[in-house]
């Protein structure tokens, strides 16, 4: 195995483990942290050297889906006779990609990600790298844990009034 394969090896599993301290969660499923914090353009640059890395886009996707249903279940049972537009403009508040990037500063996740050298963090790649990690802890932890991280790192952060 190369240097090259061990450095990149050991900057995944390290990156992960800050993950988890930061986060306060223990992943039961390591590789789909290691997805949620890899960004296409890491992948893109090395697919001969690193066999089977994927990028955190399709994690997103599913991470994105559990965040709103979560967001929209939370305000759902804290406000049970809430009219369908609040409950629309709420979970938006919390949802936007503004607000997740924020959130992803303030936890220091750009430091966390696995991209190139040379990568500029663009618009949506801490959004994309937070609804990853939602998409990895759903997977990994299941929905009760996901509800708990939402609830602490996300919706308590985020002004709603």
């Amino acid at each position: 195995m190369s240097q090259f394969i061990l450095d990149k090896f050991n900057e995944r599993f390290i990156s992960v483990k800050k993950l988890e301290k930061t986060l306060n969660v223990k992943f039961k499923d390591k590789e789909y942290a290691i997805q949620a914090l890899t960004t296409p353009s890491f992948v893109n640059e090395y697919p001969e050297q690193l066999d089977r890395v994927y990028h955190n886009d399709a994690l997103a996707t599913l991470g994105d889906a559990v965040l709103k249903t979560t967001i929209s279940e939370n305000i759902f049972r804290r406000e049970r006779g809430i009219d369908e537009g609040t409950l629309t403009t709420r979970k938006s508040m919390i949802e936007n990609n503004e607000n997740l990037r924020r959130i992803a500063i303030e936890l220091n996740i750009e430091n966390l990600l696995i991209k190139t050298e040379k990568e500029i963090i663009g618009e949506d790649t801490l959004p994309t790298a937070m609804e990853a990690i939602i998409g990895a802890i759903y997977l990994s932890n299941g929905i009760k844990s996901v509800k708990k991280f939402v609830q602490d790192m996300i919706i308590d952060k985020t002004d709603i009034n």
